[in-house]
């Protein structure tokens, strides 16, 4: 996922989103083509250079639901929709909201990043060398998926023109939280599914439970 920032010298910059563990990870963009692209448009300008061409409509880049390989919104599993709160070992507070078709992520001073979840066309080729507006309006784009594991229902999530990046894959279950049944979000990460993060329906229940292990889940 990637967001817009401002530099010090107040001038907005692209970055991408390098989490693999629930929480965002932002760095300046280091895709040349995102950065011109990013900075035209910044500037009031056309994505692509050159008199013919014509400038993004964010409108009509998520109105059009079968272009650019999408086959229209990727509906999350009903389960896993609301708002979800990840603490680490320093206690930082990760806020998860995730909707019928978006996962918003957002961090402790406020920052935050939403990736809107398509379906992707089944013969949909991603381009060797995706156009700079393609790039840039499919910047908060990602594919979803889902599957069932250990009668747990997921769903990843895969930035829309890389193949080879990471998935996090999000589910719900419930488990005994100081001694009531609760409904957790789990994290999970890479091809195995195991369970990196245990994400809570309310912050206290985060904070209390930050060294909790269930017996039941297997864990990284």
């Amino acid at each position: 996922m990637r967001r817009q920032l401002y530099d010090l010298a107040g001038q907005p910059v692209a970055l991408v989103d390098q989490a693999t563990n629930g929480g965002p990870d932002f760095y300046p963009t280091q895709n040349a083509s995102v950065r011109d692209a990013f900075d035209r448009i910044a500037n009031g300008t056309s994505a692509t250079s050159g008199s013919t061409s014509t400038s993004v409509n964010s409108s009509s880049a998520t109105s059009d639901l079968t272009s650019d390989g999408r086959n229209g919104y990727f509906a999350t599993p009903s389960a896993t929709r609301g708002t979800w709160y990840f603490v680490n070992d320093n206690q930082s507070v990760t806020k998860v909201t995730i909707t019928d078709h978006e996962l918003t992520t957002t961090i402790e001073d406020g920052s935050s990043s939403t990736t809107v979840l398509y379906n992707r066309q089944s013969d949909y080729q991603i381009p060797q060398n995706p156009s700079q507006d393609l790039q840039f309006k499919s910047m908060d784009w990602s594919e979803g998926n889902a599957f069932t594991h250990n009668g747990i229902q997921y769903f990843s999530v895969r930035s829309w023109l890389q193949e080879t990046a990471p998935h996090n894959y999000y589910g719900v279950t419930t488990e005994k939280v100081n001694g009531q049944d609760t409904r957790v979000l789990l994290l999970v990460e890479g091809g195995h599914v195991q369970v990196q993060e245990v994400g809570y329906p309310t912050e206290q229940l985060a904070k209390d439970n930050v060294d909790t292990k269930f017996d039941n889940l297997d864990y990284q």
